[in-house]
Formats: structure tokens, C-alpha cells, sequence
């Protein structure tokens, strides 16, 4: 199942094998970006490695915020506001479930 929806600022790139083409959509946007994940099993599973790999190899540079608890505070969300401004990302991607 493959599912693009589009809005002036936000893509939302759903469907299996689209992280292969992480890195080639981010630098679309810009070349510094927040990849915010939830605890663990994006790591476990792999696809931060491949997420973070796709990104690097088009020269985005990554800034990862992880450990994002379903049903985030606003204070966990503040959080990373705060670190995609003073890191100065141009792009923010939420890889995982609906944590991120």
C-alpha cells in the first residue's frame, strides 16, 4: 500500500520501501534535518540506521530526537521545537507510528 498526501508545507510519504527514498525527498527542503523517533523500535527494527544512512548519503545532516512517548506533552514536544531551532533544521521527519 502506497499513500502521498501533500499540503503547501507537510508531504506525508506512507508505504513499505518509501525510506529507501528518505534522504532524496528531504533535500528537496533543505539540508538539515530533525528525525524525531519514538522509543526504541525504530532502532530495533532497523529502519533508523536505513533512515539515517538514506539521509547522509544525499548530504543531509541529521539531528535525532528520540525517545517521543505516545501521546507526547507539550513540554516533550517543546523539547524538539526547541532543538530543530537552535540546530537551525530546515526539515522535520517523523519516522515511526503515531509517537512521533
Amino acid at each position: 500500500m502506497q499513500f502521498k498526501h501533500e499540503t503547501p508545507k507537510t508531504r506525508l510519504i506512507f508505504g513499505r520501501g518509501n525510506i529507501r527514498s528518505l534522504g532524496e525527498e528531504a533535500a528537496k527542503y533543505g539540508n538539515r534535518a530533525l528525525l524525531v523517533t519514538g522509543k526504541s523500535s525504530m532502532e530495533r527494527l532497523g529502519f533508523l540506521d536505513e533512515a539515517m544512512n538514506s539521509l547522509t548519503e544525499v548530504g543531509v545532516e541529521v539531528i535525532h530526537y528520540g525517545g517521543v512517548r505516545p501521546n507526547p506533552t507539550i513540554e516533550m514536544i517543546d523539547r524538539g521545537a526547541e532543538l530543530a531551532l537552535e540546530k537551525n533544521c530546515e526539515v522535520i521527519i517523523a519516522l515511526g507510528g503515531g509517537s512521533p
